[in-house]
């Protein structure tokens, strides 16, 4: 599933999907693209959280704020 939701403060998007999930111990750095993914939201004060259950299912949201209604 892929998703986006704005409101007058921010803007945030997800993906996930239904897949064989893995365990979120809380340090879920992920690979070379996730951690791109971090940096490149940090320069726009966004975050990003990566989410996951071994009973299925994985996803990413980001977030960035939105100043005067624009990013």
């Amino acid at each position: 599933m892929i998703g986006l939701d704005v409101t007058s403060e921010r803007i945030s998007g997800f993906v996930e999907d239904d897949g064989r999930g893995f365990e979120d111990n809380g340090e879920t750095e992920g690979g070379l693209g996730l951690r791109s993914v971090r940096e490149r939201a940090a320069l726009l004060e966004g975050t990003v959280e990566v989410y996951s259950s071994l009973e299925g299912g994985a996803g990413v949201q980001v977030c960035f704020p939105l100043r005067n209604g624009v990013g």
